[in-house]
């Protein structure tokens, strides 16, 4: 009795062993990542939110989320309830996810400033507790500059091309007249007698 008692525990936990990862491999099939939105449009030195979340609501704390720009540069990394976003240089201190609402399934990035320099296609993953990938969504996201410091900008080159279109205006006046007042001397000193002409 002891053996086969023994034997039954063995085997329990050899099923066990087996069924836990098939738990979690087939963990896909609980929700689908959605976004509103295809293309964002941002304006630049201002705040803007990727929208991102689960259908249904999924509770991601134990799960990846992670954030890439044009499918190779870092922007942001959630792994199993720790915030690991410190690394990525170029967006320290811009990027941040919805902790408090990571309950919920939403997984959107707020970037605060944007940048110009940020335009790119975003992708969000959201990888099983053991790696697996669950789901992704993208965005192309699009910078414009600040109105004013566009119309600055523009104001700036209208006016360079008023500049250089005067000088060559001013340039070509210049030309011409020379030229009038080159022809006009010719003229006046064709039409001056000679020395010795002259009848007694």
């Amino acid at each position: 009795m002891y053996f086969q008692h023994v034997c039954w525990d063995l085997m329990s936990c050899m099923s066990l062993s087996w069924i836990l990862p098939l738990v979690f491999l087939n963990f896909a099939a609980s929700f689908e990542l959605k976004c509103n939105d295809m293309t964002v449009e941002a304006e630049a030195d201002r705040a803007v939110i990727l929208p991102c979340f689960t259908v249904p609501p999924e509770d991601l704390r134990q799960m990846t989320v992670e954030w890439v720009v044009n499918q190779t540069d870092d922007v942001h990394l959630f792994v199993k309830g720790e915030d690991v976003k410190d690394h990525i240089h170029k967006y320290n201190g811009r990027t941040s996810l919805f902790l408090n609402e990571l309950t919920s399934g939403n997984c959107s990035l707020k970037l605060d400033p944007v940048h110009v320099s940020d335009n790119g296609v975003y992708t969000c993953s959201v990888k099983s507790p053991v790696g697996k990938l669950l789901g992704t969504c993208f965005f192309n996201l699009h910078v414009m500059e600040d109105p004013l410091v566009q119309k600055i900008s523009n104001s700036g080159i209208n006016n360079g091309v008023k500049v250089v279109a005067g000088v060559g205006v001013g340039l070509i006046a210049l030309v011409l007249v020379g030229a009038l007042c080159k022809k006009y001397a010719e003229k006046k000193k064709t039409k001056q007698p000679k020395h010795g002409d002259g009848t007694d």
